[in-house]
């Protein structure tokens, strides 16, 4: 906390006032949305970690994927089919290959692509 006051005041400060106005529902502790859309866009990682001299790096090659984007998901993905493409959802495909498919509701027909990432959503 002591180096996210020094780098990052801001920040802090947001965290400081989520808690002094955060609320209890059930299991989950609720922090007010507008307190917390005044918080900076930064990472910890860059508006801390890469500044600080008060951090120790040591290697781990734990296989952990941030699953940051849409095709981290296909690279992460364990069920993949025999053309290579994960389909969550409705889908039908032809002639589609090493795609990424994602279907919240509604039927998506997908016909000769490759190295695709195709998501329906609401």
């Amino acid at each position: 906390l002591e180096e996210l006051e020094k780098y990052a005041p801001d920040m802090l400060d947001v965290c400081k006032r989520s808690i002094e106005t955060e609320s209890a529902d059930l299991d989950f502790v609720r922090i007010d949305a507008d307190v917390f859309a005044t918080c900076p866009e930064d990472s910890v990682d860059y508006a801390v970690m890469e500044k600080t001299q008060d951090a120790a790096m040591v290697p781990l090659d734990a296989g952990w994927n941030d699953v940051g984007s849409w095709s981290s998901l296909w690279e992460t993905s364990d069920s993949r089919d025999k053309q290579g493409n994960v389909i969550v959802g409705d889908a039908i495909l032809h002639d589609t290959k090493n795609s990424y498919i994602n279907s919240e509701q509604r039927l998506i027909a997908v016909v000769g692509l490759e190295d695709v990432v195709i998501v329906e959503t609401k």
